[in-house]
């Protein structure tokens, strides 16, 4: 599997969940923006452990709160494309105040 395919796998997957378009969802947008709460990312969570055959929880979502962080850290934990691509978006810093509050925990 490469860098565009798990791209293209997490952009279904949150357009499916939100009943959505792919073409819709935003690659720097964080999850929290998109209405995800915490039993949300417990859901992807346990589809990404599904699907990669590969062991991660919740909180691993949390800190890569966007379509391109859990892209580039799912090439990390499955060796998928050393290279990213030049028209992939640069990762963010995510204030982590304002995501628990945007997914209710504060």
């Amino acid at each position: 599997m490469n860098r565009e395919e798990i791209r293209e796998w997490l952009e279904n997957w949150v357009a499916d969940h939100l009943g959505m378009s792919p073409e819709d969802v935003e690659g720097d947008r964080t999850l929290a923006s998109y209405g995800f709460e915490a039993d949300d990312l417990e859901q992807l969570a346990s589809e990404i452990e599904e699907y990669f055959e590969e062991t991660l929880d919740a909180e691993v979502i949390r800190a890569r709160s966007t379509v391109s962080g859990l892209t580039r850290y799912l090439c990390e934990l499955t060796g998928a494309d050393e290279e990213e691509p030049a028209d992939e978006e640069p990762m963010r810093d995510v204030d982590m105040e304002e995501l628990a509050r945007d997914i209710g925990l504060q």
